[in-house]
């Protein structure tokens, strides 16, 4: 059986299932879901929805979401660690990438000095993180009205650093 095939014998499998089901929910379901398979619909968020999203999340969730949206083609061949600090909360979080797979972990390792990492991301406050995340403010504005401080792993000024950082977020599906 080729995709066509198949794809056909799936829409009028849930077609069929659709037309026994009782609940309206369900039968719904089942339709929308064949539509999807033969691309006559395409459900999906609209950025204002995906915006208003992203606001309202806590900063963990912020940060669990950069993994499921983790477009692992962008990151073959880097090894990168990296540590936030959010000033208002006092929340650090680090992200690490390597072998096509994003980890983020909510809390900086205990033994830094010994690690090698590519940068630190000092986040005045967490909402200019989630308007970053957003794409409602760019990393460069960020940056300029120093919202945003790049450091190196011996927590200095790291100015070189912004352009691995906007290759960093270019990662992330927006």
């Amino acid at each position: 059986m080729n995709i066509s095939q198949i794809n056909q014998l799936e829409c009028s499998t849930l077609q069929k299932l659709a037309s026994q089901q009782i609940s309206a929910n369900g039968r719904n379901w089942y339709l929308t879901k064949s539509l999807e398979i033969q691309g006559l619909i395409q459900i999906k968020a609209s950025e204002s929805q995906i915006t208003e999203t992203i606001l309202k999340s806590s900063l963990t969730n912020c940060f669990m979401l950069l993994s499921v949206n983790f477009n692992y083609k962008n990151a073959e061949g880097k090894n990168l660690l990296i540590l936030f600090h959010f000033n208002d909360t006092n929340d650090k979080f680090t992200v690490q990438i390597r072998n096509g797979i994003v980890e983020v972990d909510f809390h900086w390792p205990e033994n830094i000095n010994s690690l090698n990492i590519q940068m630190i991301v000092q986040v005045k406050t967490e909402f200019i993180w989630k308007q970053i995340i957003a794409r409602l403010k760019t990393p460069m504005q960020a940056l300029d009205d120093e919202d945003i401080i790049i450091k190196d792993k011996n927590e200095q000024d790291n100015p070189e650093g912004i352009m691995q950082f906007i290759e960093f977020l270019l990662m992330f599906a927006p």
